[in-house]
């Protein structure tokens, strides 16, 4: 098994129950009876803590700038969910991620109303 993780990687952190936006900081990972536990910069608040490796979700992805010129394929969350509920959607074709915008991160797991406004990001992202 291969992880990436390095100083400067983006990624997700369960803070309080919440997925928050986070940077993975240069420092000095911690081991004890808990776990392993790396330093990062979490966004919101610009909180530094150490975060349980566990706790961390590790497959963000930057988004390429020309996919936001295409409206089709970079939406609001609330273009995508009127999208979802139109004539033109088709659930078996379609793969799209959550993202704040400038990095997706994880996989649109239900195509529903309710499922999308829990999230806690802006945009969606869609892949051919």
């Amino acid at each position: 098994m291969n992880i990436d993780i390095h100083a400067g990687k983006r990624a997700l952190c369960k803070l309080n129950g919440q997925w928050e936006v986070c940077e993975i900081n240069e420092g000095i990972a911690r081991l004890d009876k808990d776990g392993l536990f790396i330093p990062v910069h979490i966004f919101k608040g610009n909180q530094y803590k150490d975060i349980n490796v566990n706790d961390l979700f590790l497959d963000a992805f930057e988004i390429d700038y020309s996919l936001t010129l295409y409206p089709e394929y970079y939406m609001k969350k609330e273009k995508y969910i009127e999208f979802i509920e139109s004539e033109d959607f088709d659930r078996t074709l379609e793969n799209a991620y959550v993202s704040d915008g400038d990095y997706g991160y994880y996989s649109v797991a239900k195509y529903t109303r309710n499922w999308l406004e829990k999230q806690p990001f802006d945009y969606i992202v869609r892949e051919d």
